[in-house]
This record gives C-alpha cells, sequence and structure tokens, in this order.
C-alpha cells in the first residue's frame, strides 16, 4: 500500500515542473512546480499551487521547464479570446434571449432618409456640365444660371433634410 502511494506521488509530483522567478520589488521569488499556459498582452499565464496566476513579462527574470531549458513565450501577443468570451457572458448574464432579439427588430434603417439623400444627388448630379447653347444675351444666360441655381438648392435641401431623417433613424 505504502509503495503505491510512494509510486502515485512520484507522479504527480513531477506533473508540474515548470519553474518561474520573477522580480517583486527588489527581491527575486521563484515558484517551482509550476505549469505554463500561455503568453500575452503583457503577461505570462501559468497554474501554480491549482490556480492559473500570471506575472508581468517585464518582471519575469527566467522561465524554464523541469530539465532547465529556458520556456519560449511571446509577451507582445494579444489575447483576445477571454475579452470576447467575457463579454459575451456578460451579455448573457444581463439580457435574455428574447431581449437581443427585440432589440434586433427595432432597430430602425433610415430607408427614407437614404432616398432623400439619394434623390438629391440625382438632381444636383443633372446639373452638372449643363450650358446654355440658345443663350444669346445676358439676361438669358442669367435666366439659365438662375434656373441651374435653384435646382441644385432644391438638391441640397433634399440632402439635408435626407441627412437630419438618416439621423433621426427614419
Amino acid at each position: 500500500m505504502i509503495r503505491r502511494l510512494i509510486i502515485l506521488l512520484l507522479i504527480v509530483g513531477c506533473v508540474f515542473g515548470d519553474t518561474i522567478v520573477y522580480k517583486s520589488g527588489s527581491n527575486n521569488r521563484t515558484i517551482k512546480n509550476v505549469e505554463y499556459i500561455k503568453a500575452g498582452n503583457g503577461k505570462v499565464y501559468f497554474k501554480a499551487h491549482g490556480q492559473e496566476t500570471s506575472r508581468f513579462c517585464n518582471r519575469i527574470i527566467e522561465f524554464t521547464d523541469d530539465e532547465g531549458n529556458p520556456i519560449e513565450y511571446d509577451c507582445s501577443a494579444v489575447i483576445v479570446e477571454e475579452s470576447l468570451i467575457e463579454l459575451e457572458k456578460k451579455i448573457e448574464d444581463t439580457m435574455s434571449e428574447d431581449e437581443i432579439e427585440f432589440i434586433i427588430q427595432k432597430t430602425k434603417k433610415p430607408v427614407v432618409g437614404g432616398v432623400f439623400i439619394t434623390l438629391g444627388c440625382v438632381v444636383i448630379f443633372g446639373t452638372l456640365g449643363q450650358e446654355c447653347d440658345d443663350c444669346d444675351n445676358i439676361a438669358e444666360w442669367e435666366a439659365f444660371s438662375n434656373d441651374i441655381s435653384s435646382t441644385q438648392k432644391i438638391g441640397f435641401a433634399f440632402i439635408a433634410v435626407g441627412g437630419i431623417l438618416v439621423a433621426l433613424g427614419i
């Protein structure tokens, strides 16, 4: 019985063999029998005493495996999955699926405002490049110019109304 217990202790005792040495204030601290998990966002994550913990990369002096070889890690890596999982959990905790579906259905699409903006653009585009071919005097040229200007003002009014409607979500 004791023989089996010793063998079990030897097996379990060798599961985690990594060692981390880091700076804590002016002292160097060492934690043995840790398990490297990952690195990123400026930290190294490892399991020590049954709990996941982390240390800032700029404080780590040495991280070695059970044979004394250095463990390679990249602190500049971006870890996104945890943030997304936490955000998803917060959303699930605060809102039910029915509430989320209701919000999606009630989200207004500003179609009317978009139509007004499109109409305004079409009206203004229609005035581009127009020339007065049959203008013989200044009076006819001024009438033509006033007509173009009035048409463009209508187009700009359509665009302004469309912008307001889009801002209101209509």
